[in-house]
């Protein structure tokens, strides 16, 4: 939970969760039992997304294979977020925050303009990691939400932090690709004008 706002931590004086559950209203079912999945397809009946992270391994038993709920609700919008997606080699491996900052390449880089680029990778302050996949997600599901408006029909979202992550990393991956240049730390440098934030929009 982290950073209280009272001396006394309880869930509700959390930061993070105040933050993070804004707005929210909470409904507790058991994925496990009958009566759970009964509940989740009671709410999905009259819902417009659904987003949540149950591992692909994990998703049949508690019914939330994506498939199987667009075939079931055709309007519904089925987001899942994983470690490392739905579908690939990689895909039924667990993981957390730590294992998605080394897949991605983030830790690689980090810490970033130190002026010791030895250091031994290191993972970002807190949960960044799981806030971008979040934000993937959330910009992901409203695309998909759109496109409802539209065409009239849901879909499933699929994202994978680790692939959310590596596409942040700036321009690493393009200079890796087409030049064969590997990044590093690169130490202390000055961020010229030539590549000065903001960059330019894609």
């Amino acid at each position: 939970m982290g950073l209280f706002r009272t001396a006394k931590p309880t869930l509700k004086k959390a930061v993070y969760s105040s933050i993070l559950n804004a707005n929210k209203r909470g409904v507790v079912a058991d994925l496990t039992r009958d009566d759970g999945r009964a509940s989740l397809h009671n709410l999905l009946a009259s819902a417009d997304v659904l987003i949540h992270n149950v591992a692909p391994p994990e998703r049949a038993a508690r019914g939330l294979d994506s498939s199987v709920l667009c075939a079931a609700y055709p309007k519904l919008i089925v987001t899942s977020i994983s470690m490392f997606g739905d579908y690939g080699p990689y895909a039924n491996y667990r993981g957390y925050e730590l294992n998605a900052a080394h897949a991605s390449g983030w830790a690689f880089l980090s810490p970033g303009a130190s002026p010791h680029a030895d250091l031994p990778p290191l993972k970002c302050y807190g949960h960044q990691l799981d806030f971008q996949g979040g934000a993937h997600a959330a910009m992901a599901t409203l695309a998909a939400y759109l496109h409802r408006l539209k065409e009239g029909n849901g879909q499933a979202v699929d994202i994978s932090e680790q692939e959310c992550v590596a596409a942040m990393l700036e321009q690493n991956f393009v200079h890796y690709t087409y030049a064969g240049q590997q990044a590093s730390r690169l130490g202390q440098r000055i961020i010229t004008s030539a590549c000065a934030a903001p960059r330019t929009t894609y």
